[in-house]
């Protein structure tokens, strides 16, 4: 079985490590994809060493892709394979979404609410108490597929989105964990659902980058 995990540092972090971690023990091949930019030879070449160095950490593979949806890439999938994102930036097509056997999605808040690429920032100048993290299968809308698992995250002592984001991924990756040996054992997946209405103090759907 092979994983693809699509992940952003710093958020995604702990994913990889739990992938990892519990990759080997399952005896999953997990593959790790980071998002690039179309950039110069000397900065790919650049780029490469960082991710090399990040892939040594981690113990598992990376590549790099500037085009998730590009024939080149979507040629690396395989029947069977199974995809997961952890703050990837690229938006999927139906095509790519359909090369997975599985493809599912941690957003770091509670959906429906606080949809978009920086739920945290939101969060956290609307005054919420809490937040979570939101495990989704991924189709052609956005932060909107079927929802497989949350947890609430308190929000106390933090103050930027990135420290929220942290808070979040720890929470996260133990989920990442519990879907991994879902995959493994072919066993039914228990869903958790948590009442977001109840947590959110602003019932805030789609959220772009704040303009200030």
């Amino acid at each position: 079985m092979r994983v693809h995990l699509f992940f952003r540092p710093p958020y995604g972090l702990a994913y990889a490590r739990a992938a990892s971690d519990e990759g080997h023990a399952l005896g999953i091949e997990i593959v790790g994809v980071l998002s690039e930019r179309r950039r110069s030879p000397f900065a790919r070449a650049r780029r490469a060493w960082k991710r090399g160095a990040l892939a040594r950490e981690l113990g598992i593979p990376l590549t790099g892709t500037a085009d998730v949806n590009s024939q080149a890439f979507l040629s690396r999938i395989r029947p069977g394979d199974h995809g997961v994102i952890a703050g990837f930036n690229q938006i999927f097509s139906a095509e790519a979404i359909a090369r997975f056997a599985t493809f599912v999605n941690f957003h770091p808040s509670l959906l429906p609410y606080y949809r978009g690429p920086v739920p945290s920032v939101w969060c956290l100048r609307n005054g919420e108490s809490s937040s979570g993290f939101t495990l989704h299968h991924v189709d052609a809308r956005v932060d909107a597929g079927e929802i497989l698992d949350q947890a609430v995250v308190a929000i106390d002592g933090v103050s930027s989105g990135d420290e929220l984001d942290g808070r979040i991924s720890v929470a996260g990756a133990e989920s990442l964990r519990r879907w991994l040996r879902h995959l493994s054992s072919g066993e039914n997946w228990q869903s958790r659902v948590v009442d977001v209405r109840s947590v959110y103090r602003v019932h805030a759907g789609y959220l772009s980058f704040p303009k200030d």
